[in-house]
This record gives structure tokens, sequence and C-alpha cells, in this order.
């Protein structure tokens, strides 16, 4: 497999280079590994690869600084599941990930101000509140606005199946994928963190909104947001916004649906 680097190419050369396998009648194998693809000859030869993060929006750094962050963070994943058993780890939450309270929308004035509490980077600081990363990982990029995607990223590739096999032949597939459910289960438990959180929060609040890291709501009930970040820890910033009518909202220069 070392020389899948050098028969790289593009997406869009490697669907070109598939499609002409198939015009052609020509029986060929297809390996699917995490964000790569592999086209393989009827001899199982390596033809060319491509890489899905290609088309993958990493922010401001770049492929090999990508590769070796995400590197980083699953080394640091899976020595924290086994070294803290966190195996059967399970956060439990049956409600709903998002609601708006349009009464609570409609009882404002048009021109009346309220606030967005949004976490920062809320999938990186809950993996580490929940134990999945070490402070060391967590702090050297906690505030690297360079690394913003790749944080988010790196989570949400937890819910993918890690490896797929297709093989075609005579034009039959056949699909083998590895069983992945630990790391799902982290990604679940990240997602179900932060819907206790807010919908915990809008319980105890007049709230207008929420979603799976931010709530809406009026000055009034600021106070009682800002105390419940504080004593879970978390980071987070405060959006002015103001209502323009019943349908829409501004959100800083932006205007927005509600």
């Amino acid at each position: 497999m070392t020389k899948i680097k050098s028969l790289q190419v593009k997406s869009e050369d490697y669907k070109i280079i598939l499609n002409k396998y198939e015009q052609n009648n020509k029986t060929y194998n297809q390996l699917f590994s995490g964000s790569r693809k592999t086209l393989l000859n009827e001899k199982n030869e390596i033809v060319c690869s491509s890489l899905s993060s290609d088309s993958l929006n990493i922010g401001d750094i770049n492929k090999p600084y990508f590769f070796s962050f995400l590197a980083h963070f699953n080394k640091c994943l899976y020595k924290n599941i086994v070294k803290k058993n966190l195996f059967d780890f399970r956060v439990n939450y049956s409600g709903v990930s998002r609601k708006k309270n349009y009464a609570s929308f409609r009882k404002l004035d048009v021109g009346d101000f309220f606030y967005i509490a949004d976490l920062n980077s809320a999938y990186w600081q809950i993996a580490y509140k929940l134990g999945y990363i070490d402070s060391k990982l967590y702090f050297r990029y906690k505030d690297d606005e360079k690394y913003k995607s790749a944080k988010r990223l790196c989570i949400s590739f937890l819910a993918r199946n890690t490896k797929k096999i297709f093989y075609s032949n005579s034009g039959e597939f056949f699909t083998i994928t590895c069983e992945n459910n630990v790391l799902k289960l982290v990604y679940e438990n990240i997602r179900k963190y932060l819907y206790c959180l807010f919908s915990n929060i809008a319980e105890n609040t007049e709230f207008i909104a929420y979603n799976i890291d931010a709530i809406y709501v009026t000055k009034k009930d600021l106070s009682v947001v800002k105390e419940f970040l504080t004593l879970e820890n978390l980071d987070y910033k405060l959006v002015l916004c103001q209502k323009i009518n019943n349908t829409e909202f501004s959100y800083g220069k932006k205007t927005k649906k509600f």
C-alpha cells in the first residue's frame, strides 16, 4: 500500500478513470478506507487513489497539518478510552436536539434585543469534559482559530463507518463494514451531553430558541444562562441580536430567519 500516495489523483480524475473502466466493461475493485478510495484492477493492482478530504473545508491549515492533527487526536482518544475504561460509558438523553419558542419570539417587539450564548468549539470542549482527550491536547488547540474546522471535523469523523470494501465483478457488489460502535458512541455522547445541557437551561428560562451549541434568551434570563455555563466551566461568546419582524432577526450584520 506504500504506492498509494504516488498514484494519488484528484477526485474528478478518479471519476474519469473509473468511468473508463465501466464503459469498457473491465473488472475492477474499489477499496474505501476512511476518506481514501482506491481503484484496483482485475489483478487487485492499484490503479489510482483519491482523498475525499480534498473537498473538506479544513480551515487555514494545509493537509499535512490537518492529517497530523487528526492522527494526534485519534491516538489521544484511543488511549483515554482504554485508560479510563470508557467503552460502555453512555450519556442518556431522549429529548429534542433543538427547539424554537415561537410564543417567546412573538412577545418581543420589533426592534427588541436578545442574546445568543454560543459555545466556542462545542464538540472540542465536551470531548475534554467527558475525558476523551487530555488537557495537553485540549489546551494546545483550544484557542487556535486555525484549527477551528479541524477540531469539529475530527469529532464528526467518529460517526462514519471507518472502512468499507466494495468489490465489483460482473456487475455484482459486496460490502464489508468494519465495526466502530465505540467511536460512534463517543460522537453520540458528545452530542447528547450538549442536548442535555441546553434543554436543561431552556427549562429554567423563558428561552427563545436553542440548538446543539447555543441558546437564545432575553436580557432577563441572561444571568441564568451565564450561571449554568460557568458551573460547567465552558467557554462561550454572546452575540447581540435584534428582532426585525415576526420571522427575521439580525445576527451581527446578517439577517436570519427565525
